[in-house]
C-alpha cells in the first residue's frame, strides 16, 4: 500500500505548488502593471491549424481589472485548492480500502480486525464464479465512500490496527478541515452553529490561521476565509495521517 500513500502525498506536494504559483502570478502581474504598462489588455485566443476551423477570441479585458476582481475574491484560488484536497483525502481512503478488499477477498493478506463489511445487494442473476467476488469487492467499496468520513476513517484505522498510532486531535483537524469544505459547499463559506457543533459538540468556534499564519477564531455567522497557510496545515494534517496509517 506504499504506494497509494505516495501517490497521494505527491498530490498533496503537487497542489501547493499549485497555489504558490497563483499566488506568483498575480504577483508578477501587480509588479509588470506597477513597473509597466498599467493599461495592458489580455484575451484566450485559440487558432486552428485547419482553415476550415475559425480562429476564436474571448474579448479583451484589461489586466488591471483583473486584479481588481481578484483583490475582492482573494481567497477564490485558496478555496479552490482547499476543496481539492480535501477531495484527495476522501480518494486516498477509497483506494486504501479498495486494496485491503483486493488483499482480503483475493486471499492474499488476512486484515482478522476487518470482521464485517457492508454490501448492497448483488444481482446473482449476472453473477458467475469468476466474477462473484469482484462484485462483492465493488458494492462494498461503493458502501464505504457513501459512509461519513469519520467513519470511512475510523474503519481504516480498525483494518489496519493503527488505533493507537493516530491521535484523536490529528482525526479532530482532519474532520475540521472536511466540516470547511462543506461549508463553502453547502452554505457558501459562512459558519453555522450546526457546522460546529457537528464538528466537535463541545466547541463554540473554528480556527483558521490567517494571512500572518495566526489562528483566527471564527464563530457561527463569520465568513470563513482560506489563506494559504491553512492549506499548508491540510496538507500537513493529511501527510502526517497518510505516513502513520501507512509506515
Amino acid at each position: 500500500m506504499q504506494d497509494i500513500r505516495d501517490t497521494f502525498q505527491k498530490e498533496l506536494d503537487e497542489l501547493l505548488l499549485l497555489a504558490k504559483g497563483f499566488i506568483a502570478l498575480i504577483n508578477f502581474g501587480k509588479f509588470y502593471l506597477e513597473k509597466f504598462d498599467p493599461n495592458t489588455e489580455f484575451s484566450v485566443h485559440v487558432r486552428h491549424e485547419s482553415e476550415s476551423l475559425p480562429s476564436v477570441t474571448s474579448k479583451l479585458v484589461n489586466f488591471g481589472d483583473i486584479l481588481n476582481i481578484y483583490g475582492h475574491n482573494q481567497s477564490a484560488i485558496e478555496e479552490m485548492i482547499h476543496t481539492q484536497l480535501v477531495q484527495k483525502w476522501h480518494d486516498f481512503l477509497g483506494k486504501v480500502y479498495e486494496q485491503i478488499l483486493i488483499e482480503q477477498l483475493g486471499g492474499k493478506k488476512s486484515y482478522a480486525a476487518l470482521n464485517n463489511v457492508s454490501i448492497k445487494k448483488i444481482d446473482l442473476s449476472t453473477a458467475e464464479a469468476n466474477n462473484i467476488i469482484t462484485k462483492v469487492q465493488e458494492s462494498a467499496l461503493s458502501t464505504f465512500n457513501f459512509e461519513p468520513a469519520d467513519k470511512r476513517l475510523d474503519t481504516i484505522i480498525t483494518a489496519l490496527e493503527r488505533k493507537k498510532t493516530i491521535p484523536n486531535e490529528l482525526k479532530k483537524a482532519i474532520q475540521k478541515h472536511i466540516t470547511v469544505r462543506n461549508i463553502f459547499q453547502h452554505n457558501n463559506g459562512v459558519l453555522r452553529t450546526d457546522d460546529i457543533k457537528k464538528w466537535d459538540k463541545g466547541a463554540t468556534e473554528i480556527k483558521l490561521l490567517d494571512k500572518e499564519a495566526i489562528p483566527e477564531r471564527k464563530k457561527a455567522g463569520d465568513a470563513l476565509i482560506i489563506t494559504y497557510w491553512e492549506l499548508e496545515a491540510v496538507k500537513q494534517d493529511f501527510y502526517k495521517a497518510a505516513s502513520l496509517l501507512i509506515p
